[in-house]
């Protein structure tokens, strides 16, 4: 039986309110990135190397958000590179071949947040709506391997409310599998802050964003400005259909 690392990661507000949500971004994703323990060391080394290279040190923290806004205040001035159009080329241009020569899996839970209120008038949080669709899938497609699962840190609240969260489902199960199984495959549930520089965590960082664009029937960007939803697409650990959940 083989260990597999799960890391977690969203793109979007995560709330309901169609007033304080971003409305040219209403949708929410849950990305899950599974890697294998025996594939985690080497794929750990390129991406600190490329971060070495390209922003001239491995403590950089790759955040999606902070690449397409490097002008912002708050934003490590290090991403001030990708503000060169040759560079954010070359930059998009790795991060592309990477996710897709990579041995990594993903899944994901995707809510049109509009149309999902709208049909049901839900205002819960969600990220918690959408865990359990991470978590069915990752313990499917992980088959009998046992995981470690790192959902990335939002706030201390959120963080207590998500581990109340996966502690019900210990005892409850899931839709899909049983609360022993639950307890038997997962061996590891740990909140992880992004200040902790976890490769693992910001590759799912990486892959979200391309769902949430496609799922919304955006255009491409031009070539050299983000990462494809084509490259994404062909790391879901199964079908389409089955490795992303959409809802409505």
């Amino acid at each position: 039986m083989a260990y597999m690392y799960a890391f977690i990661d969203e793109s979007g507000d995560h709330n309901f309110n169609l007033v304080t949500s971003d409305n040219q971004y209403s949708v929410f994703v849950l990305g899950g990135v599974f890697i294998r323990h025996a594939d985690y060391a080497e794929i750990d080394k390129e991406f600190k190397a490329f971060k070495k290279d390209f922003f001239g040190g491995e403590d950089f923290i790759i955040h999606t958000d902070e690449l397409g806004h490097p002008t912002n205040p708050k934003s490590d001035p290090r991403n001030g590179i990708m503000r060169v159009p040759q560079k954010r080329a070359e930059f998009y241009g790795w991060a592309n071949d990477f996710v897709e020569r990579s041995n990594i899996s993903c899944v994901f839970s995707v809510i049109l947040k509009t149309p999902f209120y709208h049909k049901y008038k839900y205002r819960a949080d969600p990220y918690r709506l959408s865990f359990e669709n991470i978590l069915n899938r990752v313990l499917y497609y992980s088959s009998s391997n046992t995981i470690g699962i790192y959902p990335e840190c939002r706030n201390p609240e959120l963080d207590r409310q998500l581990e109340a969260e996966y502690g019900k489902f210990c005892v409850q199960g899931t839709a899909f599998h049983s609360a022993k199984d639950v307890q038997k495959r997962i061996k590891k549930f740990e909140c992880k802050n992004k200040k902790e520089n976890i490769s693992g965590l910001q590759i799912a960082d990486l892959v979200v964003n391309p769902v949430g664009r496609h799922f919304l029937g955006y255009k491409p960007k031009p070539v050299g400005n983000e990462i494809i939803y084509e490259a994404v697409r062909k790391k879901l650990a199964g079908s389409e259909k089955l490795s992303i959940s959409v809802l409505p």
